[in-house]
């Protein structure tokens, strides 16, 4: 039991951090089709004085607050909320990692000052470890229901920008010039480093791979006590999280960018 109420007020704080991001970049997308035109006009307004999208902020707000108030009448309508948004999280981390190296592949000079640590084991791991989350989605109460949902909307949303776009192929959209950056930088990290990280990584997603293997084949997968499992499984994740935050911030302070 003390390992789930410390595994829950960690969830808990991961949580709050993450509405407050979902809000944010909710309402600055809304701002940006509102301004594209592909969402109603009035959404790419913004506050005269401080600049920020204030029309977009409320409408998310107002769907957030719906959800709220629907789970007076709908029990579930608060846990579909957090299915929905854990889903659309998933998904986001998958697309941004596709993203991150069809860039680093067609675009090799691109933002060169930086690199994301370990290379491609980094984002195929972050993949991987998503992909696993939405696998276990209908093993959740009401979880089918949201991927179903969650199809349908991804469906329609993308027939809705094929459609729309299909008006731009001959409109010249303005170029945007990239900045020429002199990498004067000199690494200050260490290949140990990233290899213990690598390591660590690598062993995280064994771990992950095992608890899975275990529920499903308890007899064949077990080496020890519930307990002890689960501090093992602690202890390895935590030390994949500190070597791989190592990384990053080694990264970061690795030299001056003039």
């Amino acid at each position: 039991p003390w390992f789930l109420y410390v595994f829950g007020a960690i969830a808990l704080f991961g949580l709050i951090a993450s509405y407050h991001g979902l809000l944010f970049s909710t309402s600055r997308q809304a701002f940006a089709l509102g301004r594209s035109g592909d969402l109603p006009s009035w959404l790419g307004g913004v506050h005269p004085t401080r600049r920020t999208p204030v029309p977009a902020l409320l409408a998310c707000s107002v769907v957030t607050a719906g959800f709220v108030v629907a789970s007076i009448w709908y029990k579930n309508a608060i846990q579909i909320a957090v299915l929905v948004a854990g889903l659309a999280s998933l998904i986001l981390y998958i697309l941004s990692m596709v993203c991150l190296l069809r860039l680093r592949r067609w675009e090799p000079e691109l933002f060169r000052a930086y690199r994301a640590p370990l290379g491609w084991l980094l984002p195929a791991a972050v993949s991987l470890l998503a992909g696993f989350a939405i696998v276990v989605y209908p093993g959740i109460d009401g979880g089918d229901i949201v991927l179903v949902f969650g199809a349908v909307l991804y469906a329609v949303g993308l027939c809705y920008f094929a459609f729309r776009r299909m008006g731009t192929n001959g409109v010249k959209l303005p170029a945007v010039s990239t900045p020429n950056y002199t990498d004067t930088r000199v690494s200050s990290r260490s290949p140990r480093l990233d290899i213990g990280a690598a390591t660590s990584l690598i062993l995280a997603l064994v771990a992950v791979a095992w608890i899975a293997a275990s529920s499903v084949w308890p007899d064949s997968f077990r080496f020890a006590s519930v307990e002890t499992e689960a501090i093992v499984c602690a202890i390895i994740f935590a030390i994949a999280l500190i070597a791989v935050s190592a990384v990053a911030l080694a990264h970061t302070r690795s030299g001056e960018l003039k």
